[in-house]
């Protein structure tokens, strides 16, 4: 069963993966019992769309958090494109680029 205690102790095993760079929350239960898990990064960063790195994620649950979590953690762990690299790196068509 999915209770507060469960979600209490989800929470916490995030805090303790992920707290030194994120605040993670959970929102208030809405009357018909939903609710969203988020987090907020510690240091304000700009989002860095080639490597899909934002300063606030949303899930609907726990589960959902933590991969989206791990998954911006190595996606940080990836070296940020040149900003003089080539269109050939570019999964766009040729031609849609100029």
């Amino acid at each position: 069963m999915n209770g507060p205690n469960d979600d209490f102790a989800k929470l916490h095993r995030m805090q303790v993966d992920h707290g030194r760079e994120w605040r993670i929350w959970r929102s208030t239960p809405t009357p018909d019992g939903r609710s969203g898990w988020y987090p907020t990064r510690r240091r304000y960063t700009e989002p860095d769309h080639t490597r899909d790195l934002w300063p606030t994620l949303g899930a609907d649950t726990a589960e959902e958090l933590r991969q989206q979590l791990d998954a911006h953690a190595l996606a940080a762990k990836t070296p940020k494109p040149s900003p003089t690299s080539s269109h050939t790196a570019s999964p766009l068509p040729p031609e849609l680029l100029r």
